[in-house]
């Protein structure tokens, strides 16, 4: 992934600065995490992306797992309805959510950033 990308969907969550994705993408690739690695674009000079190492995929796929069992140990515990009325809030979220701006912060379009 470019890391452009990174700060542009980072920034639409949260506050953040270039400098910030900077530092926590080389704490990311040192050890003891090396959950990723920051090479150069073959097509710029400027732009560098992010590949997740061997570890970093492991990680990934570790943490979906997890996410995945723990996600469905609450729906195990829940009536039919009530997980009917979860799904259509949250896909009420997800429509106000792509109508304000695909994501853009709140703040930073206050700002006029």
């Amino acid at each position: 992934m470019r890391r452009k990308d990174i700060e542009r969907l980072l920034a639409s969550w949260f506050e953040t600065s270039s400098s910030t994705i900077t530092r926590s993408l080389a704490a990311l690739e040192r050890a003891p995490l090396k959950l990723v690695r920051v090479i150069g674009d073959r097509d710029s000079g400027r732009e560098k992306r992010v590949v997740l190492t061997t570890k970093g995929e492991q990680f990934l796929s570790s943490m979906t797992t997890e996410g995945r069992a723990f996600t469905q140990k609450l729906l195990d515990r829940m009536p039919q309805s009530e997980i009917h009325e979860m799904v259509q809030l949250m896909q009420k979220a997800i429509a106000v959510f792509e109508q304000d701006g695909a994501g853009e912060n709140s703040s930073a379009r206050k700002n006029g950033k």
